[in-house]
């Protein structure tokens, strides 16, 4: 009889190098990637503040995240189901733009505006490794594309400016040192030294 080892997943904080790389494609849902995907949704929800969430995320290099959408009912917002992308590809951005505050999971602690495309027509693979296109809007669209750039190796912070980086300098090397373990002087002297 096979004995099945269950993988634990920690999260990969500001620092780690595999936030910095993009990911490799996924040939095929098998048992890793049903872990993998359980695992993104459990550290999501773990989360009060967490929407979404990428494999690099998790330490993984794979082209995998979760996002919970949401609907709006009249003026309420309503959290819907997790929504699984494989392999997601962005087919169309609209060209009106919203600006809007990001937090990360692997950031805690800093709150970026990012602007990014309204909406936005994509391509996925699904668990059942069905080829899927939406098109996502507003909030629905921003998540998705945060953790896209996940998967390119894009962090919130790569759409700050060199003070608001020296502004959290102390923050960030906190986050540097959580990842590798060693104490950091962490000085911000420009996009060259960015994690």
């Amino acid at each position: 009889m096979k004995e099945e080892t269950e993988v634990i997943f920690e999260t990969c904080y500001y620092g780690n190098p595999i936030l910095r790389h993009p990911v490799e494609l996924v040939e095929r849902v098998d048992e890793s990637v049903r872990s993998l995907v359980t695992s993104l949704t459990t550290h999501m929800n773990n989360n009060k503040a967490g929407v979404g969430m990428a494999a690099p995320q998790l330490g993984v290099s794979s082209s995998v995240f979760v996002c919970r959408h949401v609907h709006m009912i009249g003026r309420t917002v309503k959290m819907g189901r997790v929504k699984v992308y494989i392999n997601p590809e962005i087919l169309e951005k609209s060209l009106e733009i919203e600006a809007g505050d990001e937090g990360c999971l692997s950031i805690p602690g800093i709150t970026v505006n990012v602007k990014r495309a309204k909406k936005i027509k994509v391509r996925t693979r699904n668990l059942n490794w069905e080829l899927v296109e939406e098109t996502l809007t507003g909030w629905n669209a921003r998540v998705f594309l945060h953790e896209f750039d996940h998967l390119q190796g894009v962090l919130i912070t790569d759409y700050t400016s060199d003070q608001f980086m020296q502004e959290h300098a102390t923050t960030l090397a906190r986050l540097v040192e959580k990842s590798s373990g060693k104490p950091v002087i962490y000085q911000y002297v420009g996009r060259d030294s960015i994690q």
